[in-house]
This record gives C-alpha cells, structure tokens and sequence, in this order.
C-alpha cells in the first residue's frame, strides 16, 4: 500500500511538472515522433532545467503568488506542496518524529506529544504539518512570515510584519527610536501608565508590568491606559498556559500539562522570559544579585 501512495504522489507531481514546464506530451509535426514529457528529479538546483527549484527531490517551478502553482502554495517565489501529509516511500523521507505509514509521513507518538499547533516551525500537534493553517501565535504576539514575534519591541518588525528599525535605533512600544544613553529610570519614562522602564548599564529597558497583579489567581488583571487604572474581572474558562494564571479558572495555577507562549521557558512549573527575569537570567534558577537587573540574560549592576 506505501509502494502505491507513494507512485500516485510521484504519478501527481509529473503531470504537474508537465503542464507547466512542458506544455502537451506529444506534439504533431508532419510525421516526425513525439516526444514523451516526464517529471524531472533532482538532487540539488543545478540539476533543475530553466527557471525550476529542487524541492523534495522534485524539479518545481519558481512562483510570485499562489495562483502561479496550481497543485500548490507559492513559498519564498517557489511552488511548494500543498500543506498535506508529507509523501515519503521510507523513514529517511520523513521529518524528524515521523515515520513513514502507508505513503505519508505520521507523527511517531513515541517522540512527539500533541499539543496545540503554534506557528514556530514545529509540529506541535503531530499531524505530520508543520505551522498548518490556522496555527496560532501567543498572547500578544503577530505571525510575520511564519514566526511569532511581539511587534511591540522587535526590532526587524517593530509595530508592522518587516518594518525593520535602521541602525542605532530600537523599538519601543511599536515605534523605532534612537538609542540615547541614560542615567537614570526617570530618562526612560514613556508617560505612559501600563508600561514599566528602568535605565539599565545606560540603556533603557522595558521590564514586565505587575503593577495590576492583585494576586489572585482567579482574576483577569487588565491595565486600563485610557484612565490610568487597573480592572480585575472575573474569569473566563481558556487554554492552560504556564503564565502564573488561572487559565482555565479551575482554582489550579499552570497544573501539570500547561505549554509555555513562544519566548518563555517553564522554570519549575512557571513560564518565564530568560531574557529578563531576574530569578532566571539566562537559566532558570540562576538569580541575580542584590542590586542587578536581567538585561538579555545576562544579571547587570
């Protein structure tokens, strides 16, 4: 049966290489013969003729939008597969924690545990796809070309998906700014209520907001900017995530099974940002000392 599903993938993919590289099979000129079309494999780009890439063993035309592929999605200017089970004829054509099950490549559920499908480049439902449609990104993250990225301080997508900051700027709440040295926290200051910044080693930084954490795992805290206050709802059943919060509001705090938001690590049951928290700089339990700050993780005086 993987013999057969793996010739009717083959058989799919030359008709398609056919009619858009080729053109008709056969071609009448007065008597002379024919010549017979036939998909073309390959083993790197050079091996492809005209304007083809070599993608999965298979010569497939270069692309500027979805409707130049008509079995397929345009990925990067190149016709790709459509998101489907991937074809394979052995193991070895399979991603890694996957095997090769009746033609298509299957999550081994020896090494992969299911989980909700985050765009991250990962199978994490283990459907044999990577970033389906309809994969999500975290809370307060934007997918930009395939990676979550938090369009509030990521500086090649700083309030937009490629609006890249130039050189010697940052982004800061959504917008590029130049970097100027500090000497002290009040320099930072952005005005606003919700946002917390500290000068660090010279250089401001934005560090996570709790000013509206009353502690009870059974609220939403919410910063409202507008009137400078803070709200704290009631609370509404969602996914388990290792956030410190009741999620799913069954009075348990990042219970067993809660995934960490693309960034974080889960340090002992809670998802932290390495990169900053001061009780996990870097690695989680490594604190920093008296008087420093997490900055990249790394503890600064």
């Amino acid at each position: 049966m993987a013999r057969f599903g793996s010739r009717l993938v083959l058989v799919v993919v030359g008709v398609l290489f056919a009619v858009l590289f080729v053109g008709p099979a056969c071609q009448d000129d007065g008597g002379a013969t024919g010549s017979t079309a036939r998909a073309v494999e390959c083993a790197a780009d050079e091996s492809c003729p005209g304007e083809a890439t070599c993608v999965r063993g298979w010569c497939m035309p270069e692309c500027a939008s979805d409707a130049d592929c008509p079995a397929g999605v345009c990925v990067d200017g190149v016709c790709e597969f459509a998101p489907e089970p991937w074809a394979c004829a052995a193991d070895a054509d399979c991603p890694a924690g996957t095997s090769c099950e009746a033609g298509a490549c299957v999550a081994d559920p020896a090494v992969c545990t299911p989980a909700v499908e985050v765009c991250n480049g990962v199978d994490d439902d283990c459907d044999g796809i990577v970033d389906e449609e309809g994969c999500a990104c975290g809370s307060g993250e934007t997918d930009c070309g395939g990676a979550c990225v938090d369009l509030l301080f990521d500086d090649a997508n700083c309030g937009a998906c490629g609006m890249a900051c130039a050189t010697g700027e940052s982004c800061l709440r959504g917008a590029c700014v130049a970097e100027a040295a500090c000497t002290s926290d009040a320099d930072c200051d952005d005005g606003l209520f919700c946002t917390t910044e500290s000068c660090v080693g010279g250089e401001c930084v934005v560090l996570p907001d709790v000013r509206c954490d009353d502690g009870d795992p059974a609220t939403v805290d919410v910063c409202d900017e507008a009137a400078d206050t803070c709200t704290h709802g009631g609370c509404s059943p969602a996914a388990e995530v290792c956030n410190g919060l009741d999620d799913d509001c069954d009075g348990v705090v990042d219970e067993e099974g809660c995934a960490c938001g693309s960034g974080e690590t889960d340090c002992g049951g809670v998802c932290v940002d390495l990169l900053f928290d001061e009780l996990n700089c870097g690695a989680c339990g490594s604190a920093c000392a008296a008087g420093q700050t997490c900055l990249r993780g790394v503890c600064t005086a």
